[in-house]
């Protein structure tokens, strides 16, 4: 512990108080040139190359010595930046720094950020209460002195890199003279800076002014980011934006702030983007000041616009205006995106939209609570619905469309929409939606609830497919998927979208390919493509043969049965359907396929001879039987067999069979064997036998080759006959 301390404030003081004296011992202690992996960890050097594990530097002495094409390895544990409230890590373009290292890899790829946690935290004097991890779990648990800025990625392109952090304890806590030291406690970022910023969790940062968790005045690529229980006194307690960022995958949980309890967007001329956003269980609260945006709060100046797609608002809380978004100024598209269960003290639950006319696509507002319009409150140019859900949404006030969408001022363009009430428009509807598993709205705040459309859900098929350019819905399932048992009510080619941000979701069954395969050969058919993109899984399948010579599956409930392909002389169809059902029940229409079982076409022949026309009986006697196939196709299981009269007796015979044939080495008797026959294969047998002395008559052997897939029996036979001969001997007579 004393060491690790030592070397923090050794550093500090290098850096902060002699930048000659620092540049002397990075020349002292280069690091190599081609070097393109630092590695750091706590408690590590403060000289040296950083060059392996073992010889580890302290992470700000390795940043700082860091050049562009570098890569920082950073070993799990906690770090801090310095000693000094003005201490943080500075990003720099060409520079990546990665975190949760076990310290026993030696490539990026073998590292888990997710178990191995490594920690930037701004609790430079120690004190403050964290939890094993050295995470600050909750901004009241800050003590002390904090660094206004864990980090700061000002002055950066996209060539500077974050992944694989914890960023915590934060505390931008200047007067809001003294830019930007009020802004921005776990990351703060100006307009010249647009790092690259990945599996970061934001937890437990402070500001006074914008961005607890993060300030970002510029046009950082942030993806898989998680803002946790940071807060603010003024706007964005997760994160504020004022530039051109991008978002995928970002989660906002738990923060607080006055305005825009999760999120704050701000400023002209900006463009901002977001994909795949979870707003949960934030909140706007001030016992001053009137509050707004208990999730998100907007408010773009000229020329800017935000598009927000495939997210959801859930359990988020204003004490005053729009529980889960206020919107003032701003173009805002909002598409595939759930409202639930969000509380606004007086208006919006949902969202509160003031002097726009924002557009949503695809979005269901329910379980929402707010004195007036418990769904979205309207006193604005407008307001553009299409695909859209509104139920179960209240306000001690008004009628049962007013709890849904209170209108103080602007038009309501809304069509393919269920509004609760009714409302006239092309394709609005006002029927029960039938979600799975709704929560009424007066145990608003709260998080539980399945918003997903039943089957019996007059939403489904019913919405407008034309302004549909998202794929994929809030699951990331297919956004258009047709359900025969469900009649299309809405509009455009089938498949037709569903209301709200999910699509039913229904098991496809995949029968596989249609097969041209030979007789007696084994089939597999293939349902293993079948799948449920609501990811209902596992499936059961359930095969039924339809059509042709019947056949026994060797089981009828699995991916992959097999059967073997009847005999036949002409081709035949054997047709089979399929349906899967998943982990909930749900069954899929079927899907056929068909097998198309052909003969074999194999063209065997035999020869049968022992080389003479007489046999002396009692003589030993050697047949060659020779057994060919001249195709197309291979013979399995041809049966051979030969006769020959009772006289003969002793019979022996052997086999041997050419490249890709078989057959029994040997055996005694009368031939009754089957054999493979490779198409231009031979088989040869060689006979052994014999007839007791003095018989007298012909000895005949026949033999023949039994296929089912013979077009040409005619050279299936052959026959040997012998005449037997005895030996006579005279006596002798003397004269």
């Amino acid at each position: 512990m004393y060491r690790n301390r030592f070397l923090l404030i050794l550093t500090s003081v290098v850096v902060g108080l002699a930048l000659t004296f620092t540049f002397i011992v990075v020349l002292a202690h280069p690091v190599s040139a081609d070097a393109t992996v630092l590695y750091a960890k706590p408690g590590g050097l403060v000289t040296g190359p950083c060059e392996n594990w073992d010889d580890a530097c302290d992470l700000q002495y390795a940043l700082t010595s860091a050049i562009s094409g570098t890569e920082i390895w950073v070993a799990h544990g906690v770090y801090t930046p310095g000693i000094y409230m003005t201490s943080t890590y500075q990003l720099k373009s060409g520079v990546a720094l990665y975190g949760g290292f076990a310290m026993t890899e030696t490539v990026r790829d073998q590292r888990n950020w997710q178990v191995n946690l490594t920690v930037l935290s701004a609790d430079i004097d120690g004190n403050d209460t964290t939890d094993p991890n050295g995470v600050v779990t909750d901004t009241n648990k800050i003590h002390g002195n904090n660094a206004y800025h864990v980090l700061d990625g000002s002055g950066t392109n996209t060539t500077a890199i974050l992944d694989g952090f914890t960023v915590t304890a934060g505390k931008a806590s200047g007067d809001g003279v003294h830019e930007p030291t009020y802004h921005g406690g776990g990351m703060y970022i100006s307009s010249s800076g647009s790092p690259t910023v990945q599996n970061i969790s934001f937890t437990g940062n402070a500001a006074n002014g914008h961005g607890g968790g993060m300030s970002n005045e510029g046009n950082a690529v942030l993806t898989h980011i998680t803002f946790i229980n940071n807060t603010t006194n003024n706007d964005g307690g997760g994160l504020s934006i004022y530039g051109n960022p991008v978002l995928t995958d970002v989660d906002f949980i738990g923060n607080q702030s006055v305005i825009g309890g999760g999120l704050s967007v701000s400023g002209s001329y900006n463009h901002v983007t977001i994909n795949q956003a979870r707003f949960i269980g934030n909140r706007a609260v001030s016992g001053t000041y009137y509050t707004d945006g208990g999730g998100m709060y907007v408010n773009q100046g000229e020329g800017s616009s935000l598009y927000l797609t495939n997210a959801i608002f859930s359990g988020n809380t204003s004490t005053w205006y729009g529980g889960g978004i206020l919107i003032f100024v701003g173009d805002l598209h909002l598409t595939n995106v759930l409202f639930s269960g969000n509380w606004a003290g007086y208006s919006g639950g949902g969202m509160d939209i003031r002097q726009v006319a924002p557009v949503l696509t695809n979005v269901t507002f329910t379980g929402n609570w707010s004195t007036y319009g418990g769904g979205i409150y309207l006193n604005s140019s407008g307001l553009n619905l299409v695909n859209s859900i509104f139920w179960g949404n209240y306000g001690p006030y008004g009628s049962p469309f007013d709890k849904q969408i209170w209108i103080d001022a602007g038009p309501l363009n809304a069509t393919y929409t269920d509004l609760q009430g009714g409302y006239a428009g092309v394709g609005n509807i006002d029927a029960d939606p039938q979600f799975t598993a709704p929560i009424t709205a007066t145990v608003a705040p709260t998080t539980t609830g399945d918003y997903h459309l039943q089957i019996t859900s007059p939403a489904i098929d019913a919405g407008d497919n034309t302004p549909v350019i998202v794929t994929t819905d809030l699951d990331g399932n297919p956004r258009r998927v047709d359900v025969p048992s469900v009649p299309d009510t809405g509009y455009g080619t089938p498949p037709i979208v569903d209301m709200g941000p999910y699509e039913l979701s229904w098991p496809v069954a995949d029968a596989g390919n249609d097969q041209t395969v030979k007789s007696g050969v084994l089939v597999t058919l293939n349902g293993s493509a079948s799948s449920d993109p609501g990811g209902h899984l596992p499936l059961t399948y359930g095969w039924l043969q339809t059509g042709g010579i019947p056949v026994v599956l060797s089981d009828d409930n699995i991916s992959q049965p097999t059967f073997t392909a009847p005999e036949v002389q002409d081709q035949n169809i054997l047709t089979f359907t399929l349906v899967v059902t998943n982990s909930i029940g749900q069954v899929s229409p079927p899907d056929s396929t068909i097998v198309t079982v052909v003969p074999i076409l194999a063209d065997l022949g035999v020869t049968l001879t022992d080389n003479k026309d007489f046999t002396l009986s009692g003589e030993p006697i050697t047949y060659t039987l020779v057994v060919f196939n001249t195709g197309p196709d291979p013979a399995f299981g041809a049966l051979i067999t030969d006769t020959l009269p009772e006289i003969a007796s002793g019979i022996t015979w052997s086999c041997i069979s050419s490249p890709g044939s078989s057959c029994s080495s040997s055996g005694e008797g009368l031939i009754n064997e089957n054999v493979d026959l490779a198409a231009g294969g031979v088989i040869t047998f060689t006979i052994t036998t014999q007839v007791a002395p003095r018989v007298l008559g012909n000895l005949v052997h026949t033999a023949r080759v039994t296929f089912p897939g013979d077009p040409n029996p005619l050279n299936n036979y052959a026959i040997d006959s012998d005449i037997l001969v005895v030996k006579f001997f005279l006596p002798l007579v003397r004269n």
